[in-house]
């Protein structure tokens, strides 16, 4: 299960701090370059951390559950923040860390 779809599920969503609808003033919609409605999370997010398996080889840790879901609510298609690495097992003893 990826992150996307926990933030898009609504029984997971609470996890992640729960999503809701705002409706931003022209102001702040033209500053965020968004449309008025926007999504936001409700609250701060349950877990702290997470870890996202991607294959059984590589892994994503999600040091900071709020950025992460802040920036798959903005609707960022590549993002990296400081706070997410990814592993990828290269042997039984050998792990390479990217971003």
């Amino acid at each position: 299960m990826t992150m996307d779809s926990v933030v898009q599920n609504a029984s997971l969503e609470i996890l992640v701090g729960g999503i809701e609808s705002a409706t931003l003033g022209d102001e702040a919609a033209r500053r965020r370059k968004v449309q008025k409605t926007a999504l936001e999370m409700k609250g701060p997010p349950t877990l702290t951390c997470a870890v996202e398996m991607l294959s059984r080889t590589e892994c994503r840790v999600h040091h900071k559950i709020g950025e992460t879901v802040d920036a798959i609510l903005s609707g960022a298609l590549c993002f990296c923040p400081k706070s997410l690495n990814t592993l990828r097992m290269i042997s039984l003893f050998e792990v390479c860390i990217y971003c």
